[in-house]
């Protein structure tokens, strides 16, 4: 039954009626992909699910923030759409999104579970702002439960306008509770908390999501790559290329494009990251396709070919 109703609609569009959940994890839309399972589940079930360490999605979300290299922005600055932050949130988040994503979804959180190690979410983390966040939620500060009111409102405000414009709800539950038996019992959302894009993507093909679209066409492919400005010099520019969830192109070196000693930590990471999604779905049946330009900043897809070729 549960697989019957996930075929219904796991290639079915989602977000912007464009493109299918897996073209939206290969295009690094992490953030709009949680904010679209909030409003198609009960947040509350998904939060506070534990996989086979006992972690929770919020347990893996902040264990990464010791480990990562993330640009130090201001948290606070003042923000017009508090639903703004989901655009901004991928695999690789700049400190800022991260903690959004984290106080947003610590609405949701059972911060009593415990992981098989005994920690609780907060005690994963030496992050001064995660503990903070946490003594307030837990001593009900009027300014935090004032700021994380604001937040949950105007993001759910907005979602209750057009939730029941959504199809086949209950299979979108049944689909964002899957446990993937390969790694851990993990939900989708702890894949996307821990940023681990390949294993959420092995999750969905292999609950039949589709590497294609119709007639070929919204390749995933196609997904993992955006075309960025890259100024030349006060003139002129060229378009390249780049990972998608990168912030700029002002670092990559076009004379040079292999080894980009500029890049940063983050960017590093993503461009890895990417390349063993691109050979993943190429050997599960995505297509290539042409870039517009000769620029850019990965040889994956020339590798592709000429491992088929």
């Amino acid at each position: 039954m549960a697989d019957s109703c996930i075929q219904e609609i796991i290639n079915v569009p989602i977000i912007d009626n464009t493109h299918s959940l897996l073209y939206h994890l290969c295009s690094n839309s992490l953030g709009g992909i949680i904010n679209f399972m909030m409003r198609v589940s009960k947040p509350s079930d998904l939060v506070n699910t534990q996989d086979d360490d006992g972690n929770t999605p919020l347990h893996l979300l902040c264990s990464r923030i010791d480990d990562s290299k993330m640009e130090n922005v201001n948290c606070f600055k003042y923000i017009n759409d508090w639903s703004s932050f989901f655009s901004c949130f991928t695999s690789q988040p700049s400190l800022e999104t991260f903690i959004l994503v984290f106080n947003y979804l610590s609405g949701f959180a059972d911060f009593s579970i415990k992981n098989n190690e005994g920690k609780t979410i907060d005690e994963t983390t030496d992050n001064t702002l995660i503990h903070n966040m946490y003594y307030n939620i837990m001593n009900n500060s009027p300014e935090t439960t004032n700021t994380s009111s604001t937040v949950h409102q105007k993001v759910l405000l907005r979602n209750s306008t057009n939730i029941k414009d959504i199809p086949n709800k209950e299979n979108w539950s049944v689909l964002f509770s899957l446990k993937d038996s390969n790694n851990k019992n993990r939900i989708l959302l702890h894949h996307l908390c821990s940023g681990d894009r390949l294993s959420a993507i092995k999750l969905l093909i292999e609950n039949g999501a589709k590497t294609n679209g119709e007639k070929g066409n919204f390749s995933s492919l196609n997904g993992l790559f955006t075309l960025m400005d890259k100024s030349l010099d006060e003139y002129s520019s060229v378009k390249i290329y780049v990972p998608s969830g990168f912030r700029h192109a002002d670092n990559i070196i076009l004379d040079d494009l292999k080894k980009n000693s500029k890049l940063s930590y983050n960017e590093r990471k993503l461009l890895e990251e990417t390349e063993e999604i691109a050979l993943y779905l190429a050997d599960n049946g995505a297509t290539s396709f042409a870039l517009e330009t000769f620029y850019c900043i990965s040889d994956i897809l020339y590798r592709i070919y000429k491992k088929k070729n």
